[in-house]
């Protein structure tokens, strides 16, 4: 089950839906902090972001409640999800995520080799641009730049740190 995709949506149901995969389903013991459903741990022991689901949180704040429509927490894929921004340009100065992508490769993150697409089912490449990739908090772990090849072929042209 999943975050609906449209509607009123409560954080009882999203924690649900990070702890148990059930949204709307399942007991949660301690306070929810938006926080903790963003970066994991807390007092209710939320585990990590699943880069899977069709759609990730938005870690900037404000954190908000409609960035989790969709995302759900027991979903598999045949690439991994990671967050992005959809400016082709500028990237580094870029300071948060506005969007989910996915990647063919093993990584958490994509490498050069890779093809990167703009669709949970891996069917739409990427266009051709220059694009910051944000760690699950949106801080820390590093951000990259990723160049796609043009014309559009998805491909991961180079990476580099900014």
């Amino acid at each position: 089950m999943a975050v609906p995709s449209s509607g009123t949506i409560t954080m009882l149901g999203i924690a649900q839906e990070r702890l148990y995969g059930t949204y709307g389903g399942g007991s949660v013991g301690n306070p929810i902090l938006s926080n903790d459903l963003v970066n994991g741990g807390g007092l209710n022991a939320f585990p990590a972001l699943n880069s899977n689901s069709p759609t990730l949180p938005s870690t900037s704040n404000p954190l908000l409640l409609n960035a989790w429509y969709e995302y759900d927490q027991d979903a598999t894929s045949g690439c991994t999800g990671f967050l992005t921004n959809t400016n082709p340009r500028n990237a580094c100065n870029i300071s948060s995520s506005n969007t989910s992508y996915y990647h063919d490769g093993s990584g958490l993150y994509p490498v050069t080799g890779d093809k990167v697409y703009s669709d949970f089912d891996c069917t739409n490449l990427a266009s051709g641009g220059t694009r910051r990739v944000f760690s699950s908090s949106g801080t820390g772990l590093g951000t990259y730049t990723v160049q796609f090849a043009f014309p559009n072929n998805g491909v991961v042209t180079g990476i580099s740190i900014c």
